[in-house]
């Protein structure tokens, strides 16, 4: 009963970013939108549930939330380099904590 955008093989990036939430906040007007996303902090696998969405590409300065609810997925630590430290992130870790993220968020909804 909920729609899902933005998956492994059809990800939202930097580059459709700005149209895909264009056309998700057009189509679900009423909805409420959780919105998802890797992110960097202290504790790695940790996962913070926000009740104003998430910053998307905030690694790269962006600072416009997107979401009524936003729940990151700690995928790496902070560091100096905080886009390189995102995209080092080990993939199969991220897979087994976006998984956990979609299961839980399944219990809830469900």
């Amino acid at each position: 009963p909920v729609f899902v955008y933005g998956t492994t093989n059809s990800p939202i990036s930097a580059k459709n970013m700005a149209d895909k939430l264009e056309f998700i906040r057009a189509a679900h007007k009423d909805d409420v939108i959780i919105a998802v996303d890797a992110s960097l902090g202290d504790e790695e696998g940790g996962v913070v549930v926000r009740r104003d969405g998430v910053c998307p590409a905030a690694v790269r300065g962006r600072r416009k939330r997107f979401g009524d609810v936003g729940i990151l997925g700690v995928v790496a630590p902070n560091g100096d380099d905080a886009l390189m430290n995102l995209m080092a992130a080990d993939f199969d870790f991220v897979d087994k904590l976006a998984a956990s993220v979609a299961n839980a968020i399944i219990g809830v909804i469900a």
